[in-house]
């Protein structure tokens, strides 16, 4: 008999092609999902059956004022700031971030509560939007139908900042 060396291994092919396909789809899963991991915070969050501003949204409505000139080219732009007929302070908002949302808040004791959100012009998300888009018509009425008494001057503004944005009924 013929003696024989160990075992020969059955010679397999390197699938470099397969190896290469896999690779490929772990980047563009890494790829597809990084910006859902890494995203900025929400402008806005659920809290009971309503909805609360949150992060930079919340951020621009305590903070910034509509005379600032900064306030033009904010993420988040400022409107009108008023008084509501319930004692509240109420500002409108636009995001600039090429949604064309547009919303109504008002300061309660948990935050600035969104009480309307429309789009520019009545369209979905990702809908063409020009720079001088208007208020839509559904916050313009919101505002008209809670104002009470003028919109606040940029004096009044920054004094409802310092306050903290608590009127004088509800500092008491």
């Amino acid at each position: 008999r013929k003696a024989r060396g160990p075992a020969a291994k059955p010679s397999q092919p390197r699938n470099w092609a397969a190896w290469g396909a896999l690779a490929a789809c772990v980047v563009l899963a890494v790829l597809i999902t990084a910006p859902a991991v890494f995203r900025t915070p929400a402008m806005m969050r659920q809290e009971g059956a309503g909805l609360v501003a949150d992060g930079k949204l919340d951020r621009a409505l305590t903070l910034q004022l509509a005379s600032d000139p900064a306030n033009a080219a904010a993420l988040v732009r400022v409107g009108v700031s008023y008084v509501s007929q319930d004692g509240a302070y109420c500002r409108t908002f636009q995001a600039q971030d090429g949604s064309g949302l547009s919303g109504l808040a008002c300061r309660g004791a948990r935050g600035w509560r969104i009480t309307t959100l429309a789009y520019a012009d009545g369209s979905p998300k990702g809908a063409y939007q020009t720079a001088s888009s208007e208020t839509p018509q559904a916050i313009t009425a919101a505002v008209a139908a809670s104002m009470s008494g003028s919109p606040l001057d940029a004096r009044s503004e920054a004094s409802a900042r310092k306050s903290g944005w608590r009127t004088a009924a509800k500092a008491r």
